[in-house]
């Protein structure tokens, strides 16, 4: 069972159009949470390349988990066009 089963192929691909377009937005809404961890961790003693790293990784997974999903609702749509 998925999210998009109850849209029709296009619905689907347009939903997953604007959510991989949307990634950009996911990320800025994550960066104070990350930045935020981060300066906690560095008050607890990590280091802050350690820490800038960290967050730069936890930035670009947060991308690719919104694009993810965004491509599951694409191909989804694409295969009930083809079916």
């Amino acid at each position: 069972m998925s999210l998009f089963d109850d849209f029709s192929p296009l619905g689907k691909i347009v939903t997953g159009i604007g959510i991989i377009a949307a990634a950009p937005l996911a990320v800025a809404a994550a960066v104070p949470v990350i930045a935020t961890v981060g300066a906690v961790a560095v008050t607890a003693g990590a280091s802050t390349a350690a820490v800038v790293g960290a967050g730069a990784t936890a930035a670009a997974a947060t991308g690719t988990a919104v694009k993810a999903v965004g491509g599951k609702a694409v191909a989804s749509g694409v295969k009930d066009l083809v079916d």
